[in-house]
């Protein structure tokens, strides 16, 4: 059973905070860690980091994405060129977030064996 979890509405106003609640509030978001992750190869298209993720909904993703630029974990950069080009990549408070994505995979290897 897959369970859905959907932020608190007050996610977003809260990034700023200091506090270890919000956080975990945000770190704890399945879609946070997943989209950190896919980042970690660079800069993307909304298409790569959708096709990227596991059953994800193309306004579910959109959601998150505005969560993580607002809370400063990712960069969203328009280009406008010949036509408009939207890309993803992570911020340097989102390359904050690898080592504890990392600390996560080795607790899920470990408990697996």
């Amino acid at each position: 059973i897959m369970k859905t979890i959907v932020p608190s509405p007050n996610t977003t106003e809260n990034c700023s905070s200091s506090s270890l609640a919000t956080a975990i509030e945000l770190v704890g978001d399945w879609w946070t860690l997943y989209i950190v992750d896919v980042l970690r190869a660079g800069e993307l298209r909304f298409c790569e980091i959708e096709r990227s993720l596991p059953h994800s909904n193309p306004a579910t993703l959109a959601k998150r994405l505005k969560q993580l630029e607002s809370c400063e974990v990712i960069v969203r950069r328009v280009e406008t060129l010949d036509k408009q080009s939207v890309t993803y990549s992570l911020s340097s408070r989102g390359i904050d977030l690898l080592p504890v994505l990392e600390a996560i995979k080795a607790f899920a290897r470990a408990d697996s064996t």
